[in-house]
C-alpha cells in the first residue's frame, strides 16, 4: 500500500495541489497500491501522494518518492526484484535522488520514439551496455574514418543512453532499447564514482509492461512537478 500524507497545515504540504492523472489513480486503486477511500479522497484533492510505486517490482517497476521543497525526486527502478539504481555509500545502500527532470523528459523522448534502432556497429556483447563497450576499443589513422565512427556510436547513445540527461545526479548508466515486443534494459556502473550494487548487465521486459510502467510514472512526475 502507498503512503498517504494528509494535505493539513500541520502536514508541511498544505500549499502544495496537484491533479494526478485519473487513470493512473484507478491503477493504483485496482492494483490494490491504495484504498477506496484514499483514491477517493486523492480525486477530490483532499490528501496527496508523496510516494508512488507503478508496476510489479519481481518484473519491472518504478517507485518514487518527493521531496517538495527540494525539487528533488528519489527513484528505484526493479528488473526481477533489484533496484538497479542502488548503491553503496557511507555503509548504507541508497538510490538516486535528484532533481529528475531531464531524466523525466528524456525517458518521455525515448517513449514517445521507440522504435527498432539496432547498436550501430556489429559486436558480440548480449547488452547494449556490453557492446557500447566493446565499440570503443576502436582506432584508426584515418580522422575522417575515426570521428564517423564515434559520432555514430554517440548519436545512437543520445536517443537510448539517459546517461547525458542526468545532469549533476548519482545515476545508473542505464540503457534502453527496443528489440522486438520487449525492451531490454541494460546498465554498466564500471566507471562510476560510488559502489553501484548492479555493476554491469541486462535485461528485458515486454514492450506492453514497459510503456505502461513508464507513462504511468512519467504522468505523475510531470503533474507533481510541472
Amino acid at each position: 500500500m502507498i503512503k498517504i500524507v494528509d494535505n493539513t497545515l500541520n502536514s508541511g504540504y498544505h500549499a502544495l495541489t496537484q491533479d494526478i492523472p485519473l487513470s493512473v489513480l484507478k491503477k493504483m486503486r485496482d492494483g490494490g497500491k491504495i484504498s477506496m477511500s484514499d483514491y477517493n479522497k486523492l480525486r477530490k484533492g483532499k490528501i496527496m501522494m508523496d510516494i508512488a510505486s507503478f508496476g510489479n517490482v519481481e518484473s519491472f517497476a518504478i517507485e518514487c518518492k518527493m521531496f517538495k521543497a527540494e525539487h528533488e525526486t528519489e527513484m528505484a527502478m526493479y528488473m526481477n526484484g533489484k533496484n538497479i539504481l542502488a548503491f553503496k555509500r557511507g555503509g548504507e545502500v541508497l538510490t538516486t535522488r535528484w532533481n529528475l527532470d531531464d531524466i523525466a523528459e528524456w525517458m518521455r523522448r525515448f517513449l514517445n520514439n521507440m522504435r527498432e534502432d539496432p547498436y550501430p556497429v556489429k559486436c558480440s556483447g548480449a547488452y547494449a551496455a556490453i557492446k557500447d563497450i566493446e565499440a570503443r576499443d576502436f582506432d584508426s589513422d584515418d580522422d575522417g574514418e575515426f570521428d564517423a565512427y564515434y559520432d555514430k556510436l554517440d548519436k545512437w547513445n543520445e536517443s537510448h543512453r539517459w546517461h547525458l540527461a542526468s545532469n549533476g545526479a548519482i545515476l545508473a548508466d542505464v540503457y534502453f532499447q527496443l528489440c522486438g515486443d520487449e525492451v531490454e534494459i541494460s546498465w554498466n556502473n564500471q566507471d562510476a564514482e560510488v559502489s553501484f550494487i548492479e555493476v554491469l548487465g541486462g535485461t528485458s521486459v515486454s514492450k506492453d509492461v514497459f510503456t505502461s510502467v513508464v507513462d504511468d510514472f512519467l504522468k505523475f512526475y510531470a503533474e507533481y512537478w510541472f
